[in-house]
């Protein structure tokens, strides 16, 4: 947490079998894991290790967490889309990365091919009542902009419905970029609540 304390720890022994003949197309491949976590509202630091026995080898990385209060106005991490999945049952538990088109799956190197359809997904987490209603009526206002090498590159407001239950909306955003470096930046603004995040891509 933001003092340095340790407040929850997962581990998990991931283990894979396949043909032998494959082991060449797999080991071009990635492994997903997602896991969630219950967290009160602040700021945490998230540290992951990967070991792998068979080939002796490690990998660590350390990332920071926001997690919103109830009354504030949330927004999530942006995330470079690497694909989008089919959502799975209904009935699932909540998972941030699901929406009306399926679930998507992040690239977590920040880099995409160029082609038509470049995709960049984020969650909006409005502010509630104690009786799970949204405490306000107004729609968020939301600007996207994207910045290339430096300067300004196209800018984007998505529309945004109010839903009857305060709960987290999904933004997905398609379109064509040209190869080159990339900063995007969200601003939302609900009254006199604000939230801004930026993010980093590569389009190559």
């Amino acid at each position: 947490d933001a003092k340095g304390q340790i407040v929850g720890k997962v581990s998990r022994d991931l283990s894979f079998e396949a043909a032998l003949e494959k082991g060449p197309e797999l080991h071009q491949g990635d492994l997903i894991y997602s896991q969630s976590v219950l967290l009160r509202p602040g700021r945490y630091t998230l540290e992951s290790v990967v070991l792998d026995r068979e080939a002796d080898k490690a990998a660590a990385k350390r990332a920071s967490i926001d997690v919103s209060k109830p009354e504030a106005l949330g927004l999530s991490s942006i995330s470079l889309v690497r694909r989008v999945d089919p959502a799975g049952a209904a009935g699932e538990e909540f998972n941030p990365l699901r929406f009306q088109g399926g679930k998507v799956v992040p690239s977590l190197t920040g880099t995409a091919p160029a082609r038509p359809d470049t995709a960049l997904y984020f969650v909006l987490f409005l502010p509630s009542t104690p009786e799970g209603k949204p405490a306000s009526s107004t729609p968020p206002e939301v600007t996207v902009q994207f910045f290339l090498n430096g300067k300004e590159y196209a800018e984007a407001n998505p529309t945004i419905h109010m839903p009857e239950e305060a709960k987290p909306i999904p933004v997905f955003l398609s379109a064509r970029f040209n190869p080159g470096e990339y900063m995007v930046t969200v601003k939302v603004q609900q009254g006199e609540l604000s939230s801004e995040r930026s993010a980093e891509f590569r389009v190559e």
